[in-house]
């Protein structure tokens, strides 16, 4: 994608990187999940301080285009613990870059499989890039069920 730039989180991404975690769930999913569901979901805006909290120990990247329109967090067990861009960029290849990025992360740290839990959305991002569901996983959020799936990728011995 042209002028996308994609590179480590730094801790003042966190209040961006919360924005875009709102907008991907609220707008981003409104094809695949009730409006009741994405409330329970995420019904407000994360602060700062609580996007560095979920993003904390992990291996993140963020995409720029102008300002940040997306991120990938890797944690240190091989599990792509979030995974989100904005509406806007959905299908432009923001998402397949910063899916480069974990890759060759979880590469470079000896990782030999990786793991997710993916939304209806997510699933045929990760689907398209060999991962595999593993089973369905629902989860219930204030009496709301979200259809969701445990997925994964053996990237074994690849090289980096």
């Amino acid at each position: 994608m042209p002028g996308i730039i994609v590179r480590p989180y730094q801790p003042a991404d966190a209040a961006a990187c919360a924005g875009v975690f709102f907008d991907a769930v609220q707008n981003g999913t409104d094809r695949r999940y009730t409006a009741e569901q994405r409330n329970s979901w995420l019904s407000e805006e994360p602060t700062a301080a609580e996007m560095a909290g979920l993003l904390e120990g992990t291996a993140t990247f963020v995409a720029e285009r102008g300002a940040i329109c997306g991120f990938m967090a890797l944690r240190s067990d091989g599990e792509v613990h979030m995974a989100y861009v904005t509406p806007d960029v959905q299908g432009a290849g923001v998402a397949d870059a910063l899916y480069a990025m974990v890759l060759n992360a979880a590469l470079c740290a000896g990782i030999g499989q990786l793991s997710t839990k993916a939304s209806l959305l997510a699933r045929s991002f990760f689907a398209r890039h060999g991962w595999q569901v593993d089973r369905p996983d629902d989860v219930i959020r204030d009496g709301i069920t979200l259809t969701r799936f445990e997925m994964s990728y053996p990237i074994g011995e690849q090289v980096a």
